[in-house]
């Protein structure tokens, strides 16, 4: 029997409404496997965001199917979805989404604590990260006294703490130096082999491509890269 895959997108269409409608994503079917790292690229304005926000859950296909960890995301009300994500998945944006009023320890905790561990040991499990990031002397700082190399990685570092079934990164080296970019692409690749998450991410850097189990493309919001299996789907 064939395991089921991380994420399985079905003829997946996604339309932002408007005088002039938006087709971000147009019959894209793509298989993820579980414990692979799969880099999706393209030119700017093919899709690759809605794609990740569409597979992680935050944003509705307009048409089309989306599984997630064996889970068919249009059965779920949103308290639901919402808990699943919570449990199930780690986020990287490309504007960050930190707390302005947490610390970095504090807003990588959460993801935690969101999931019902204590906070000493959510805070703990946190620093615990942030060291691995190189950020042990910055777990006191709010974002504002952070910069943006700093941002990027206490946002990577709550999405990978707890160990999550799949983690979703756009652009997740895109404010780093050479030398933490190349140490958060070997994380990302110790988290596929050492813990079996997956990992979708969009990315232009050829580090994170180099390392990558799959890359695929996107342009005009179709994908044009498609397996034979997503061919005959």
């Amino acid at each position: 029997m064939t395991a089921l895959p991380a994420v399985h997108l079905r003829h997946v269409r996604k339309v932002f409404p408007g005088p002039t409608p938006v087709r971000a994503l147009d019959d894209v079917t793509l298989r993820v496997e579980r414990g692979t790292l799969t880099v999706v690229a393209g030119p700017s304005g093919s899709g690759k965001t809605t794609l990740l926000t569409v597979a992680g859950g935050l944003e509705h296909p307009t048409t089309g199917e989306v599984q997630v960890c064996g889970i068919d995301l249009r059965a779920l009300d949103e308290r639901r979805l919402s808990a699943f994500r919570r449990a199930r998945l780690g986020f990287v944006f490309q504007d960050f989404r930190l707390i302005d009023v947490l610390t970095a320890t504090e807003n990588v905790a959460l993801a935690l604590e969101l999931r019902g561990m204590r906070r000493a040991a959510a805070r703990a499990e946190a620093r615990s990260m942030l060291r691995r990031l190189g950020l042990a002397d910055r777990g006191d700082h709010r974002p504002v006294k952070l910069s943006g190399g700093e941002k990027q990685r206490v946002a990577l570092a709550r999405a990978l703490v707890g160990n999550p079934d799949l983690v979703l990164a756009d652009e997740p080296t895109a404010n780093l130096d050479g030398e933490t970019g190349r140490e958060i692409v070997t994380l990302l690749r110790a988290a596929t082999r050492e813990n079996g998450t997956t990992v979708l991410l969009v990315s232009h850097d050829a580090r994170v491509r180099s390392l990558a189990d799959r890359m695929v493309h996107l342009l005009d919001g179709r994908l044009t890269t498609p397996s034979a299996e997503e061919e005959a789907a």
